[in-house]
């Protein structure tokens, strides 16, 4: 008679391990999702914090603010992330990640608050893979089906197959590693971090971002370097002799521009590097050879000065004379060069 029994719960001892392993299986698929979003959240975050601080995307009026609110959400998204597996979470990663890689491609074609990307970049490149990836990981967890009922369903075929004398559930729920049946599930959280606490820390953070990003749209003015009267000498900098303003202020050449076009055309370019203008007469300090001076037309119709065939810019990040924080940038498309007093770039990082 025991035989009789444990043969015909076979086929449901089957089914329950068949269960038990398809459940282990969407398990780890929303674990790798739940921890390769939080990466990738961290490395948008990353991508953004290295163009804002490192080359000097703070300064361009408004994308500066949008950059530091863009580090906020996805750093805060990211923890939110690794400390629990929440639908709503993982809701807003996939919009923040929509919309941060939907602003990328519309400012490829069309100027985005006066910035408008050259092409795509290193660095965006990066951030394109990463904000793909992130939208895939989230929109799967988004969009899993209820945990609980699943999890009900489990464990109802497992209690389907069990025998008169117990045996096989005991054995069965040792698998699963479930010492209580009927146990209620914790949903994976961690322990010692309540789900309100969770929501609250993700809300005060979206709130802060908000604010931050609400403070950064008023447009910010660069520091001016244009003299009354357009003086161009030479100055001592730690790159050795380079082209500077009368009051000293280093200038620049943008390398993909050309002998006779400006690349350097944006609301959000000319704010971060000022082309030097050619107003009234422009006089030239020792050192400075005239013949090598010329002027091109702007798109917008104004006189640009060109030194050697280098259309002249100087750089809102250098607060004092002689500074050459602007040396060898990766900005726009392009890489900016101090100019030697003989036309050539100093192209020394």
């Amino acid at each position: 008679m025991r035989d009789q029994h444990f043969t015909a719960a076979r086929p449901h001892h089957e089914a329950s391990k068949e269960a038990l392993e398809r459940f282990q299986a969407q398990t780890r698929v929303l674990r790798l999702c739940q921890w390769g979003g939080a990466a990738m959240l961290f490395v948008i975050g990353a991508v953004h914090l290295n163009l804002y601080a490192r080359e000097q995307y703070s300064l361009i009026p408004t994308i500066g603010g949008l950059f530091l609110a863009n580090i906020v959400i996805a750093w805060t998204l990211a923890l939110a992330l690794a400390l629990r597996r929440s639908r709503l979470v993982a809701g807003l990663a996939s919009l923040f990640a929509l919309g941060t890689l939907c602003a990328y491609v519309v400012s490829l074609f069309v100027p985005l608050f006066g910035f408008e990307e050259p092409g795509v970049s290193y660095s965006g490149g990066i951030a394109i893979a990463a904000e793909v990836l992130t939208l895939s990981a989230m929109m799967t967890l988004a969009l899993r089906p209820n945990s609980n009922r699943r999890q009900s369903q489990w464990r109802f075929t497992i209690h389907a197959g069990r025998n008169s004398t117990g045996q096989q559930k005991r054995d069965l729920n040792s698998l699963a590693g479930l010492k209580d049946p009927h146990r209620k599930s914790r949903h994976h959280r961690l322990p010692g971090i309540p789900t309100r606490m969770t929501n609250r820390a993700t809300a005060t953070a979206g709130a802060v971002a908000i604010g931050l990003l609400l403070a950064s749209c008023t447009p910010a003015t660069s520091p001016g370097r244009s003299d009354t009267v357009v003086v161009v000498r030479s100055s001592d900098t730690s790159l050795g002799a380079a082209l500077s303003t009368g009051a000293g202020y280093t200038l620049y050449a943008f390398s993909i521009d050309t002998p006779t076009k400006s690349k350097c055309n944006t609301g959000a370019c000319t704010a971060l590097w000022p082309p030097l203008l050619a107003t009234g007469h422009p006089q030239f300090g020792p050192g400075i050879h005239s013949n090598l001076m010329t002027t091109i037309q702007r798109r917008n119709g104004a006189k640009q000065l060109a030194y050697a065939g280098h259309p002249l810019y100087t750089f809102s990040a250098d607060t004092r004379p002689g500074q050459v924080a602007g040396q060898d940038l990766l900005q726009f498309g392009g890489r900016w060069y101090a100019v030697s007093p003989s036309g050539a770039l100093l192209t020394k990082p």
